[in-house]
């Protein structure tokens, strides 16, 4: 399906934020396509983290996320690969590695108008979460 069906505009500013008020917005298969952990995985292979084979089982829960949505299993299959290839990782090193990702494979990937509503959001002073 094309991107552009899924596209929002935002017309007109969100309103005035109340004290305490937030905007939570989920990243994976929301803000984008697919699940953001998979292009960290890509970059950390890139790395020599794991093997082409943890490789290729990534990619396949990646395409069914994609293609199907959500799996309770391979949810918590992913995060405790997460887990184990983050321990020892030093934080300093995890927002360099988050932030290269981000710029080389995941903000070319963020629908358009899901950004514009989140940007809207910070402009009257609401916090936004990514989730």
């Amino acid at each position: 399906m094309p991107v552009e069906r899924y596209v929002a505009v935002v017309t007109s500013p969100v309103a005035a934020p109340q004290p305490g008020e937030a905007a939570f917005f989920d990243v994976d298969n929301t803000l984008m396509r697919g699940a953001s952990l998979f292009h960290v995985a890509r970059k950390m292979h890139q790395r020599g983290a794991f093997t082409l084979r943890e490789a290729a089982g990534m990619a396949w829960k990646q395409f069914k996320f994609v293609a199907r949505g959500e799996n309770i299993d391979d949810v918590h299959a992913v995060r405790d690969s997460a887990l184990t290839l983050a321990a020892g990782i030093s934080v300093a090193d995890i927002k360099a590695l988050g932030e290269e990702v981000y710029d080389e494979m995941i903000a070319s990937r963020i629908w358009p108008g899901a950004k514009a509503l989140a940007q809207q959001h910070l402009r009257v002073g609401r916090r936004v979460w990514l989730v």
